[in-house]
């Protein structure tokens, strides 16, 4: 699922990349500015991108990015990715929050990929399980972050209360019932509402909500996995193994070998 990852510094006019251009295979691009700027033309609509933003953008489409006349430099690091369900989500979070977003240096998202990258020149990214779990990480945290640093202001208040809700309550049994009777509407209305708003189902953040949450209890926590599927919400650890293996490939101790092993060896990344 994580099929490119890299640092670059371009001092040259001749780095452009056309989105029409890059063949017709599916593939998500996110590509942070560490340095100097860089401009971005999505479906004719000129941004410039500056350090501490990045580009979320996928491949085949209408855009090109490029070092323009007016910076003299343009450094960042970039991840690319594959695969069906990452890709499905990836069109989600773009068609929800862009394809610039600001993202603070020290951001798990920002951060996960400064370890990527370092693992992968030090030749630590073997298991393509770890590999795709790594991937998926991202794209979580990245779901995550967003919302924090502001871009909940667009969001109706029936549809903010229900976030909230579920942020705060997803160790708990929730339905989508639930869900419909916090933000206020029927369940018909309410389910229209909110995919509308985030591009996806209630149900669908909602497990996407407690898989982050068992992310980090997996990295973070000495607790059996049969423990990290009761704190995250999911109704036996059957179900939630299940799940794990469907978005990440392995096995939730699969998951937490892997992630430990890199964050051991690329701690200290700054």
């Amino acid at each position: 699922m994580l099929s490119g990852c890299g640092y670059q510094s371009s001092r040259s006019t001749d780095y452009r990349w056309h989105g029409m251009r890059r063949g017709t295979k599916p593939l998500a691009i996110w590509q942070y500015t560490v340095s100097g700027s860089g401009m971005l033309d999505y479906n004719g609509t000129l941004t410039e991108v500056t350090a501490g933003q990045a580009m979320l953008l996928h491949i085949p489409h209408n855009h090109c990015y490029y070092l323009p006349d007016s910076s003299d430099h343009w450094e960042f690091i970039y991840l690319n990715f594959n695969g069906r369900e990452l890709l499905r989500l990836w069109h989600e979070l773009e068609q929800r929050i862009g394809p610039v977003v600001t993202l603070h240096e020290q951001s798990t998202v920002v951060q996960t990929a400064i370890k990527i990258v370092t693992a992968s020149a030090a030749g630590q990214l073997q298991s393509p399980f770890d590999v795709s779990a790594l991937a998926y990480k991202v794209v979580m945290d990245l779901a995550e972050t967003v919302p924090k640093q502001g871009q909940m202001d667009n969001i109706s208040p029936a549809v903010h209360r229900v976030i909230d809700y579920c942020t705060k309550h997803f160790s708990e049994i929730i339905t989508v019932d639930d869900m419909a009777r916090v933000s206020g509407y029927s369940r018909y209305h309410f389910s229209h509402l909110f995919k509308e708003s985030q591009g996806i189902s209630p149900a669908a953040f909602l497990r996407n909500l407690r898989l982050q949450q068992s992310l980090r209890l997996l990295q973070s926590e000495l607790i059996t996995v049969k423990e990290v599927a009761e704190r995250c919400g999911f109704s036996n650890v059957n179900y939630f193994c299940k799940v794990v293996r469907q978005h990440f490939g392995t096995t939730p101790n699969g998951y937490r070998h892997g992630g430990y092993q890199l964050t051991a060896a690329a701690g200290g990344v700054s």
